[in-house]
């Protein structure tokens, strides 16, 4: 997860220490640093923001070839992205 934006909103991952583990704390990255965690495995989400600012942010995933199984759902989500190859 990668900010491009300050924490002026107070907007944060918040994400579990392990999995089922539901004792979420956040993760507050400033711009210019990146969160790594075990997306697949924790629950995760972001607060909600309230204020007139708008936070900016990437999150990415990356399988490595011979351990990534494109048929895998993680079990209870409702809302999985679209997965696909990119050959570089």
């Amino acid at each position: 997860w990668m900010p491009l934006t300050t924490r002026c909103t107070k907007v944060d991952l918040w994400c579990e220490s392990s999995q089922n583990a539901d004792d979420f704390q956040p993760l507050p990255a400033e711009y210019g640093q990146v969160v790594s965690f075990h997306g697949s495995s924790c629950r995760h989400y972001v607060n909600a923001n309230h204020t007139p600012y708008t936070r900016m942010s990437l999150d990415f995933r990356v399988g490595v070839e011979g351990f990534f199984d494109p048929k895998w759902q993680m079990s209870g989500t409702t809302d999985d992205h679209t997965r696909r190859t990119v050959e570089l």
